[in-house]
């Protein structure tokens, strides 16, 4: 049944691109040395960072806002992760609006995929809670799987 909404496209988008973010964190974090300082050529071939040779060179504490290469991989990955809550979320809404199945089954399972990749236990653990809570979305709609397809309703 469409009902105008895209919470379902949403979360199919969503999820692929969490997974798609997922592998590359996981293949840039397994084949790049972090100290190669590729992330700062880059942005310095932009124009974005300057640095001037005239000062001298000094070192400062690192922080979660360095501009490095062992920070761009773990910003990936929180941006995958923020990709694959965010498709879960939107299945969710899929659901309780009644949505088409397919688009937020792809989400669901592409997020829960994306979350897997990253940590085995988190992700099936995030599966597990999902499915419960499309569950008790179904359950509160009054609309179980098991009561629309009773024996004897034509």
């Amino acid at each position: 049944m469409r009902s105008g909404r895209l919470f379902g496209a949403f979360s199919g988008a969503f999820g692929i691109a969490g997974v798609l973010a997922a592998i590359s964190a996981e293949y840039l974090r397994s084949v790049h040395d972090p100290h190669d300082g590729a992330v700062l050529r880059f942005l310095d071939k932009l124009g974005l960072v300057a640095h001037d040779l005239s000062t001298p060179a000094s070192m400062t504490a690192v922080t979660v806002y360095s501009i490095n290469d062992t920070n761009a991989i773990i910003w990936l990955y929180a941006f995958a992760t923020y990709l694959g809550g965010s498709a879960l979320l939107f299945s969710l809404l899929a659901e309780y609006h009644r949505e088409e199945k397919l688009e937020l089954s792809i989400g669901f399972i592409a997020a829960s995929t994306a979350l897997t990749y990253m940590n085995l236990k988190a992700g099936i653990a995030v599966a597990i809670i999902g499915f419960l809570a499309l569950l008790i979305v179904r359950a509160t709609r009054g609309r179980m799987p098991r009561e629309s397809q009773s024996v004897g309703e034509p």
